[in-house]
């Protein structure tokens, strides 16, 4: 995994997996 912390694309891809595990339990 290449240090890319900076890049905002990361953080949105783990918002959407955990709004999908919330709609699952939902």
């Amino acid at each position: 995994m290449a240090r890319r912390e900076k890049q905002p694309v990361h953080k949105v891809v783990m918002t959407e997996g955990k709004r999908n595990i919330v709609h699952q339990l939902l």
